[in-house]
């Protein structure tokens, strides 16, 4: 009988909280443990921690969860000897240097998977002392470290390579066997029925809906619209009428089934292009189309007129949206046609063997 092998996997937040996590490592987790490795997923924070980290407020409950993560990270140190292999979702530790990765490194000798899926290199925060604190200029350092990288895009990979020639694109997937596995019904609005433009997301991507305000209050005025907002907080300052939902873990498949035509605005700057294009993904692996910018990932994922439609320019955003508005049968096919390009390249039974395939290599 093959002995079981051990996996690490250090990431920021508990199983289960964060998309990223859910989608980059978790939901494969069943398949590496089927293949005799005993998988520990140790998060940064904890569920108090991860409760209260993003609330406005909280300054020293927000220090002793800090504080306690880098406990935890320390007494781990003590066990690496356990494992075969680890695997880091983005960073150790949300700020200050790689210390931690320096370590499994060159005193534990562990073999790393880097693993990320943003563009976390790059200052993406207003704040310079945090900025200065999360020090996203380690990413190069632990890409030198690493045995392999796992990379969500060609951007990522782009960048990764420079650092370490074993890099892997795994793209953020979707699980439509046992999650994403209920398609969209398009029945057509009966005279009067509004059709629901929906967007879901998180607070930090909240602020790019701004970027096309001036379309959807077009779209509004002129159709029987409404528009879906699903999200962990409800946006401020976006000067048009629409309905918000609190994402709900359970419910969010049947909170996504509501929305008629999915949208994915990006900036087209540097962090925007390391996105993996994960709205398009949801919307497309339920049979929804989507409008989307062209940007990094976006492209790969939104085929123009094939799986959905490309729009930068507030005009093109009006045009786009009327069309699939006006067509239900466009709706229909974009929307079928999207739910196959996610079954072929971006589900997870499309990838679980590549996924699977290098960590037992890196194991054995």
């Amino acid at each position: 009988m093959e002995k079981n092998r051990r996996l690490l996997i250090l990431c920021p937040y508990p199983k289960g909280c964060a998309g990223s996590q859910r989608f980059r490592f978790e939901q494969y987790i069943p398949f590496l443990e089927s293949n005799n490795i005993l998988v520990d997923q140790k998060s940064f924070l904890t569920t108090w921690g991860w409760g209260i980290v993003y609330k406005k407020g909280y300054i020293l409950f927000k220090i002793w969860a800090t504080l306690l993560g880098f406990l935890r990270r320390f007494f781990l140190l003590f066990s690496l000897w356990r494992y075969n292999l680890i695997i880091i979702h983005r960073e150790a530790s949300p700020i200050g240097p790689p210390v931690i990765e320096w370590w499994i490194a060159h005193i534990a000798k562990k073999k790393i998977i880097y693993d990320f899926d943003d563009a976390i290199w790059i200052k993406n925060t207003s704040n310079p002392w945090i900025s200065w604190f999360k020090n996203p200029e380690k990413t190069s350092r632990i890409c030198i470290w690493s045995s392999m990288i796992y990379v969500g895009n060609q951007y990522l990979a782009d960048y990764a390579i420079q650092h370490n020639e074993n890099v892997v694109i795994i793209p953020t997937t979707i699980d439509t066997e046992h999650h994403h596995n209920i398609t969209k019904k398009h029945v057509k609005n009966k005279t009067g029925g509004a059709v629901c433009i929906g967007w879901t997301g998180s607070h930090s991507t909240l602020p790019y809906l701004k970027d096309i305000v001036g379309a959807l209050k077009e779209i509004q005025q002129k159709h029987n619209v409404y528009f879906k907002i699903i999200a962990d907080q409800i946006p401020k300052g976006l000067n048009i009428p629409f309905d918000f939902e609190k994402w709900n873990v359970v419910r969010e498949i049947d909170q996504l089934r509501d929305i008629d035509i999915g949208i994915m605005p990006l900036p087209n700057e540097e962090w925007a292009k390391g996105k993996c294009a994960f709205k398009a993904l949801q919307y497309l692996s339920l049979g929804i189309p989507c409008v989307a910018s062209p940007v990094g990932a976006n492209k790969n994922v939104v085929l123009q007129n094939q799986t959905g439609l490309l729009a930068e320019t507030k005009n093109e955003w009006i045009e786009a949206l009327e069309h699939l508005l006006l067509d239900h049968a466009l709706r229909i096919r974009l929307g079928k046609a999207g739910r196959q390009h996610v079954l072929k390249g971006f589900s997870v039974l499309s990838q679980r063997a590549a996924y699977v395939h290098n960590i037992n290599k890196l194991t054995v």
